[in-house]
């Protein structure tokens, strides 16, 4: 499918950047129309919306009402038209993009799914994350030194990671899929 692309500014001054967006054709093509339920007036330095203009019955934009706005708002806050931008909320998604997004989102949690961890692994792999030493590990878990390299190999076969940097970042990351629960300790009641 051939790429009919438009340029959009995103200010209103010839100073401002140009990016390509889909354009108006390609939408079409694809049986898709846009109706907005409102328009926001954004702020651009102070990332801040300022305003929101309903949209017209058919969802056009109402151009006096929201012209009006950004001249007060320009005016208030002395700034440029350059330092706004209108930003358009859509009455209903399309269906191409909420079927795509469901399928991103389902991917994203899927990383690292096909990873399971013991709960020896896991702590060791939190004592990693905290940035200590196998030897620090090894007491906090009263567990040998060996056997803490042990994990820490494992771990870095299971992630496919090069070194405890990169596994740490996994771990930070939150891609670790945890097995089972951690283990709990035994309410200690005093008497």
């Amino acid at each position: 499918m051939p790429r009919i692309a438009t340029k959009v500014t995103t200010g209103f001054g010839a100073s401002s950047q140009e990016q390509l967006r889909p354009g108006p054709q390609e939408l079409q093509k694809q049986g898709t129309r846009f109706l907005a339920q409102c328009f926001l007036i954004w702020e651009i330095p102070t990332r801040i919306v300022r305003h929101l203009v309903p949209a017209d019955s058919d969802g056009s934009m109402p151009f006096e009402r929201v012209a009006g706005m950004l001249a007060m708002l320009c005016l208030t806050l002395n700034r440029r038209l350059e330092d706004f931008q209108i930003l358009v909320l859509p009455q209903r998604l399309p269906p191409q993009v909420t079927e795509r997004a469901t399928q991103l989102v389902a991917e994203g949690r899927s990383i690292g799914s096909e990873v399971k961890l013991s709960p020896s692994e896991r702590a060791v792999a939190d004592g990693i994350l905290e940035g200590l030493r196998n030897k620090e590990i090894a007491s906090r878990l009263n567990i040998s030194v060996r056997t803490v390299k042990f994990h820490v190999s494992s771990l870095l076969a299971k992630f496919n990671v090069p070194n405890r940097i990169a596994l740490a970042r996994r771990v930070a990351a939150g891609r670790i899929v945890r097995s089972a629960p951690a283990e709990t300790e035994p309410n200690l009641v005093a008497v």
